[in-house]
């Protein structure tokens, strides 16, 4: 059985010439450039960081995607239907139709459901 890499963690330690400090980066603080500008955490000192030519770094993915913000009115309507018997994508697509700003959660719900009664007629 082969395992496959899920994570590489990788740390670069720099020696400040200014006031002798060693200082890490790790992962996403790692410049992505050959050279670049680091700030000593110390004394502040702008230093220029060169990579060599067989320097291999690793592309770092990150992992702040933005999340959506969802309105709570389109939650608690989604889930509401949810426990009527509406599969989730169901549930979230007639929610959506039907959804306008400033409506309750209860009339959402009413006007989701009326609209699944119309598209049946």
């Amino acid at each position: 059985m082969k395992a496959t890499i899920c994570k590489v963690q990788f740390d670069i330690d720099y020696l400040c010439p200014n006031c002798r400090l060693h200082f890490r980066l790790s992962n996403d603080d790692i410049p992505q450039t050959r050279e670049s500008s680091v700030e000593c955490p110390s004394c502040l000192e702008s230093l220029t960081v060169t990579f060599p030519e067989e320097f291999v770094t690793f592309p770092i993915k990150s992992n702040n995607k933005k999340k959506e913000v969802k309105d709570p009115v389109i939650q608690k309507a989604v889930m509401s239907m949810k426990s009527m018997g509406f599969n989730l994508s169901e549930a979230t697509s007639l929610v959506n139709k039907a959804y306008h700003s400033g409506i309750t959660v209860a009339d959402l719900i009413k006007e989701a459901i009326r609209n699944v009664e119309l598209s049946q007629t």
